[in-house]
């Protein structure tokens, strides 16, 4: 974290861009970690884990979630390009790790061959609706990422009885 001691920012843009990759040098961690976990475990539970500790970090981080949304979703217009390009480095880690794991999924026979990239998008949705949800309402039990996961984890499931005209 910035260590404030004889530190002096010489402009808003330099302070804000200085908390900002503290941050996400810190969500870079936060994001490694959740790999790891999820790469301790079984194939089939590795995108669930992925998804819901996700969502249970910045839940728990209300301050660095509100951070996060006004900082990508109304970012400073001179360094808009500056930060989504320093936001893309990390992010695009764990979409990778996302992906990766969908194409050892559909490769083992436990998920449906579908357009990986409309599963990614799927998750991506589902994440960012469920997170909102949290943010909204702190009270809102943990067992709701379960339930929705395990309708989304089903309609994809190769084992299920869906149609796949193949």
């Amino acid at each position: 974290m910035l260590n404030v001691d004889n530190v002096y920012f010489s402009s808003k843009e330099e302070l804000f861009l200085s908390v900002f990759d503290d941050l996400l040098q810190e969500y870079q961690s936060v994001v490694h970690q959740m790999v790891e976990e999820a790469e301790q475990a079984k194939l089939d539970q590795q995108l669930f884990i992925l998804f819901k500790k996700y969502i249970l970090w910045f839940a728990n981080e209300r301050t660095k979630s509100q951070f996060w949304n006004r900082a990508l979703l109304f970012p400073p217009a001179e360094i808009k390009e500056e930060l989504f390009l320093r936001m893309s480095k990390v992010e695009s880690g764990f979409l990778q790790k996302e992906a990766e794991i969908i194409d050892r999924l559909m490769a083992s026979g436990s998920m449906r061959k579908v357009e990986k990239d409309e599963v990614l998008l799927s998750i991506r949705s589902l994440r960012s609706g469920l997170l909102t949800a949290f943010l909204i309402n702190p009270d809102l039990e943990q067992a709701k990422i379960d339930k929705v996961w395990d309708q989304f984890w089903f309609g994809i499931w190769r084992g299920g009885n869906v149609d796949e005209g193949d």
